[in-house]
């Protein structure tokens, strides 16, 4: 190694999170306890952490924070695998399972308390499995993370879920929001050019709500990280362009904030912008008969999908309420809105075209 190279390295320090450290120049990686678990009864999560050579930002990665979005656990696995830390500026850190008792179920939601990880954040140290990992999580990020750092959640449609190729960014209405904004811009490839607004004010509707506790939400209190959650994948198929979608988005992060030396794909034609969506909702039990797909664009109630009782006669149609471009198709076979959580997974998402 040359002095020059010696020097260039000495302005790094080693990288410490959840007890895995990585030197200036170095790739490591290993499994961490999220929840104090000192018997062994819950798996461990998978954490890798590439630390440059050079000073500059982080970028948080949580892959695997629904147990059944395995396309972006996929990705993860590959980002990490191709990382040079010779040609970073900065640090990756890396959770590529940050749920790991959801990931063994194949749920969305951890089997050890039911509750999904992201709407729990900030969690509590006494609290229900779910809450300590937020907590964990949270917190270790917090104690390290900077206004330049960026935390992107990498998502998909689980095994339940048809979900078009996008990019949530957080509407908060402010210069987070429109830095934020820019990031996902930068982040749109051949595979992903969809990039939906969702708003965070009151009378923003479910959709809000339903973020209100995740870790891009309520780690802004904090400190003003730019955050985006990248969701590819869909039922589980893995399917190489929806891990490319998140490969690709990622590099191009990495290369928009001058952190690392790889070219930038770029989408093929106009990056879609959705300024706000709705969930359509069916009311009645039956067969759930979806007749659109995702990336479709649909007009004013155009009908989305029907609910069909036991002699195959439709009992509902769902239409979208403006027109759109279908986000997502949650739900498959029989539909029941009265079965407590699993009523909430039918629906259809339509954002708002623009």
């Amino acid at each position: 190694m040359s002095n020059a190279q010696e020097g260039v390295i000495s302005m790094r320090r080693s990288l410490t999170f959840l007890g895995l450290t990585a030197d200036p120049g170095a790739k490591v990686w290993g499994k961490v306890d999220l929840v104090g678990d000192a018997d062994g009864i819950y798996p461990q999560a998978p954490l890798g952490i590439v630390n440059g050579i050079s000073d500059g930002p982080t970028a948080w990665l949580l892959a695997g924070i629904h147990g059944d979005e395995i396309e972006a656990i996929a990705a993860a696995q590959r980002i990490f695998r191709d990382l040079d830390p010779s040609r970073l500026a900065g640090a990756v850190v890396c959770l590529i399972v940050t749920n790991p008792t959801a990931f063994t179920a194949w749920k969305r939601e951890s089997p050890v308390d039911g509750r999904d990880l992201d709407e729990v954040f900030p969690g509590s140290q006494r609290g229900t499995f779910s809450e300590r990992l937020a907590h964990t999580l949270i917190s270790s990020i917090r104690s390290l993370a900077t206004e330049d750092d960026c935390v992107l959640t990498l998502e998909g449609g689980g095994r339940s879920v048809f979900s078009a190729r996008l990019i949530e960014v957080r509407g908060s209405g402010d210069e987070n929001e429109e830095r934020s904004m820019r990031l996902a811009e930068a982040a749109c490839n051949p595979n992903l050019k969809i990039v939906v607004r969702l708003a965070l004010k009151k009378g923003a509707g479910e959709w809000a709500v339903i973020h209100e506790r995740s870790i891009t939400t309520v780690l802004v209190r904090d400190v003003s990280v730019e955050r985006l959650s990248i969701e590819c994948g869909s039922m589980g198929l893995l399917r190489e362009a929806d891990i490319l979608a998140h490969y690709d988005a990622i590099f191009n992060i990495l290369a928009y904030k001058k952190m690392y030396d790889k070219p930038i794909r770029k989408p093929d034609g106009e990056i879609i912008k959705v300024p706000e969506n709705a969930r359509v909702l069916p009311t009645r039990r039956g067969l759930w008969k979806r007749d659109v797909d995702v990336g479709m664009k649909v007009v004013k109630t155009q009908r989305l999908a029907a609910v069909l009782d036991e002699m195959g006669n439709e009992v509902e149609v769902l239409e979208a309420p403006f027109d759109g471009l279908v986000l997502y198709i949650r739900g498959f076979g029989l539909v029941d809105p009265l079965a407590g959580e699993l009523g909430n997974r039918y629906g259809i998402n339509v954002g708002r075209y623009q």
